[in-house]
């Protein structure tokens, strides 16, 4: 297991579709560093002479520790995520983790017809979107079909697609 965890891009080229699989594993630093920072926090409160400072600095540090706790159980349960890509030339169908409502724990499907894609490309994320490959359907807000990938990663995304569907690249600009 690394420190920050591991994102995997794998593609496959089918005779009608282009295929994306992202493989995204945890790291151990966020899963085990920050709830042993909390927990010394909580052991170096009860060491503070002042009882009320003491209290507010435990109660601080103990409810970080149960949030982070629960945060690390879940995501050891879960281990790898995986979202799948399918791209054609007509649709991009997403499915997998980090797609829907709740982009760390959700699992969901993605569904953008491609006469509707204006661009597409890298985002940042950022105000608790995940960054990630793309599509913007009009001019506000775009939809990120492949969460958990870097700038890197997307534009090999974005080539590929471009590369084996020109037809896309005509009509949806290229924003990384």
């Amino acid at each position: 297991m690394r420190a920050f965890g591991q994102t995997d891009l794998t593609i496959e080229e089918l005779p009608d579709e282009l295929q994306f699989r992202v493989d995204s594993g945890h790291g151990w630093f966020m899963m085990f560093a920050f709830p042993g920072l909390a927990l010394a926090a909580v052991l170096v409160s009860l060491a503070v002479p002042d009882s009320g400072t003491a209290f507010g600095i435990a109660l601080t540090a103990g409810t970080c520790l149960l949030v982070s706790a629960i945060l690390t159980v879940v995501s050891l349960k879960q281990g790898t995520r995986t979202t799948t890509l399918s791209v054609t030339s007509g649709l991009f169908e997403a499915r997998g983790a980090g797609l829907g409502a709740f982009y760390s724990f959700g699992s969901g499907r993605v569904v953008v017809q491609v006469v509707a894609i204006r661009s597409l490309g890298y985002a940042p994320g950022g105000d608790g979107e995940p960054s990630g490959f793309e599509v913007r359907c009009g001019s506000w807000k775009g939809k990120v079909l492949l969460p958990g990938l870097n700038r890197h990663q997307t534009r090999t995304v974005t080539d590929a697609i471009l590369r084996r569907f020109p037809e896309i690249g005509s009509k949806a600009r290229r924003t990384d």
